[in-house]
């Protein structure tokens, strides 16, 4: 007997020839509920082995949301050809998918939670489904959270947040908002509704901090049994938190599309007392409404790489076009990373590890990089960032039409890489990897086709585009079609882009891989093999250049302050450095 007062929707009961398993769970108010299985006889085995994580699974969620207010856990197992039905105390559940193994751990997860997001507290109409739908789906990697332990959950938060990027929107038809007017009955039960409400919750426990958990236990309490709207979320919440609530709900729950947040400029110098490094952040946005204020974000300074050096996390709240700041470290700043923790899901793909020579596939960044020889050791920290937003050009180059779709950030240690790389485009309308619309729709549009292409490199996102050498296009299939990947020589940390080119942009390629000076990083000289007594310039890391010449041999820097710099040798090769 169902002693709860429920929706309509969520009343059933089971009829068949069935048997079930009882255990009984001790609740964290010390009571003892009742966990019925229910099945036929011959797939009771399975089903039991299926669920051997369901006890952790309720007390995750009790942990998390608080207790759990009804008077059973029961689920039974029908033929269903798909999908699950969260029927409070009584889950519709498909065999298929309590076949004897934990294959399907995340389905049991989404519907046990919606005894707290769906069934205690209800959407009060379809363009709110995400509070059911959104938070159960969330709620899938707070059980690997428990289960597993915090990387799991953030893998499971990645991988998900990956798909709604790249195919919600195909999926859907278009790109929506997670609630609201757009969100019709079409689109009830769409990707945005369950993957990127899951993606948005992820951010908001972000936004929300230590307060999280406590508000939304809290929320749960005092609405028991009602239906619920995301203005019933903002009212309750936004009076209680430090986090700009209303804010995030317009930016992320009610606006189609990723804000995308990204370092523009930096430099770190010597003080008296140690270091100041200053940070100019960015925000851009992937069909996004933008404008996004007191967005917490993390920026994290490393004086090396990571696990070797001196780093430091600092926490920061952004707000417009572009936010500054200014950090008092011990030891010389070298790398500068935002996000890098992914509190926020964002319109970037992120991934990072140690790698040594051979291919490496980065493929959550949708990157690949094949290293020949890393000079004086034998493996290197690299990082790759796929940004979703149009790469900027600071010196606004007509010559250079730029992706406008994406572009990557590539981070690595300060050595001697020889390596190609390799980068998918993805143009074609027919395809369901419709990845870069603007960019090839424009191409196109003014008569260049994929052979026109070119990738073009920056070291630090101040400096001026040039282009990469080695570059070779392979298109898939004909040249107009917008299908194909891009190899090119690997030139160092910075800023990667395709673009097509309307006039030169040097007299010649640059041979960065020629151009040797070290030691780098360096502290009162450099050595440059210059015989031929080229020009030289030097530019600080905003761009401005600092010191010209045309020597042959060591060069003083003592004048210099600490920071990074990048060495152009004769207007187009060039090579990044740091003093200490």
């Amino acid at each position: 007997v169902l002693e709860e007062e429920i929706p309509a929707y969520l009343a059933s009961f089971s009829v068949g020839d069935l048997v079930h398993d009882e255990s009984l769970y001790t609740s964290i108010q010390n009571e003892e509920i009742p966990v019925w299985l229910a099945s036929r006889q011959e797939q009771q085995s399975n089903f039991l082995s299926s669920f051997q994580n369901l006890h952790t699974c309720i007390e995750g969620y009790e942990e998390d949301f608080g207790p759990y207010r009804w008077n059973r856990v029961g689920f039974v197992l029908v033929p269903f050809s798909g999908g699950a039905m969260e029927h409070a105390t009584n889950i519709a559940y498909p065999a298929f998918a309590a076949g004897g193994n934990l294959g399907f751990q995340s389905l049991m997860a989404h519907e046990l939670s919606h005894h707290w997001w769906g069934d205690l507290v209800t959407c009060s109409s379809q363009e709110d489904m995400w509070i059911n739908e959104g938070m159960a789906s969330y709620c899938e990697a707070l059980f690997f959270e428990h289960l597993e332990g915090e990387d799991s959950y953030l893998e499971y938060v990645l991988e998900n947040h990956k798909e709604v990027l790249l195919y919600a929107h195909i999926n859907d038809g278009e790109r929506l908002p997670v609630a609201g007017e757009a969100v019709g009955h079409p689109y009830t039960y769409g990707d945005h509704v369950y993957n990127k409400g899951a993606d948005v919750a992820h951010t908001l426990r972000s936004y929300m901090g230590e307060d999280y958990f406590p508000l939304m236990t809290a929320f749960l309490e005092d609405h028991a049994f009602q239906a619920v709207s995301s203005q019933d979320l903002i009212d309750y919440l936004d009076p209680l938190t430090d986090a700009n609530i209303a804010d995030f709900f317009e930016g992320w729950i009610f606006s189609p599309g990723f804000p995308n947040f990204r370092v523009n400029q930096w430099s770190s110098s010597a003080t008296e007392n140690g270091y100041t490094t200053e940070v100019i952040v960015g925000q851009y946005q992937h069909y996004n409404a933008g404008g996004l204020v007191d967005v917490p974000l993390e920026i994290t300074l490393l004086e090396g790489v990571p696990g070797v050096g001196n780093s430091t996390i600092e926490e920061v709240l952004l707000s417009g076009e572009s936010s500054s700041y200014s950090f008092e470290t011990d030891w010389p700043v070298n790398q500068v990373i935002v996000n890098r923790g992914e509190k926020l899901n964002q319109a970037v793909l992120a991934e990072e590890d140690v790698i040594d020579d051979g291919i490496a596939s980065f493929d959550f960044a949708e990157f690949r990089i094949d290293i020949d020889a890393i000079e004086g050791q034998e493996e290197v920290w690299f990082r790759a960032e796929n940004h979703w937003t149009a790469a900027d050009d600071a010196y606004e180059d007509p010559a250079i039409h730029l992706s406008t779709d994406r572009f990557w950030r590539l981070y690595t240690e300060d050595v001697p890489i020889t390596a190609e790389c390799r980068v998918r485009f993805y143009g074609d309308d027919g395809s369901n990897n419709y990845f870069d619309p603007q960019f090839f729709e424009t191409l196109f549009a003014e008569g260049y086709t994929e052979e026109d292409l070119v990738m073009v490199y920056r070291p630090f996102p101040n400096m001026p585009w040039v282009n990469v050498p080695g570059t070779e296009v392979n298109v898939l299939g004909n040249e107009d079609n917008g299908a194909g990947y891009i190899d090119f020589t690997f030139l160092g940390s910075g800023d990667y882009a395709w673009a097509y080119l309307t006039a030169p942009i040097s007299v010649e390629e640059p041979a960065f891989e020629s151009l040797k000076i070290y030691p780098n990083p360096a502290t009162e000289k450099l050595f440059l093999p210059n015989p031929e007594n080229k020009l030289y310039t030097i530019f600080d890391s905003q761009g401005k250049a600092v010191r010209t010449g045309n020597e042959n041999g060591w060069i003083s820097i003592q004048d210099l302050a600490k920071g990074n710099y990048l060495f152009e040798l004769n207007g187009s090769n060039a090579v990044s450095f740091s003093k200490q």
